[in-house]
């Protein structure tokens, strides 16, 4: 039994995380990973982030505003939507722009774009973080409903 959890747990990914290991001591990172463990550690292990309205609003790299009023309309309900959401609906939203439901470490400061476009709804590539927001939203209620009924459907298509 003790063979069997051994190598169910261990064993198996032992040859993977060996190749992993060699790989980042070519590049020359291993020593600096082992020199200094806990600013690499974001990038190798799990923290469950604390996602809030600011943490969110960091990571949108919004277009400018001042030169279309339509523009600083559909960004203000956005930031509307973002602070009033709670900590399921930021969660939604990441998982929707991005693919992921976390705050992980890859997560930079102004890593999704947002673009306000003439569409017929909301548009997010998780590949290239960018969401399209339509243009033509008359009320903030409205930008509310009609994003927390995308970002609520947890499915992926493919275009």
């Amino acid at each position: 039994m003790q063979t069997l959890i051994l190598h169910s747990t261990v064993l198996k990914h032992k040859a993977a995380l060996d190749q992993f290991r060699k790989g980042l001591n070519i590049l020359g990172l291993l020593r600096k990973i082992e020199n200094n463990p806990l600013k690499f550690e974001q990038f190798f292990a799990h923290h469950d982030g604390d996602i809030s309205a600011d943490f969110v609003k960091k990571l949108l790299k919004i277009p400018d505003t001042s030169s279309d009023p339509v523009v600083q309309d559909a960004v203000n309900m956005l930031h509307e939507f973002i602070d009033s959401g709670s900590k399921d609906d930021l969660s939604d939203f990441l998982l929707f722009t991005t693919g992921s439901m976390i705050a992980t470490g890859g997560l930079r400061p102004q890593c999704i774009k947002v673009s306000v476009e003439q569409t017929q709804g909301f548009f997010a590539s998780t590949c290239s973080f960018e969401l399209k927001i339509p243009a033509n939203i008359p009320s903030s209620a409205a930008f509310k409903l009609a994003l927390k009924s995308v970002i609520k459907g947890n499915r992926f298509t493919t275009v």
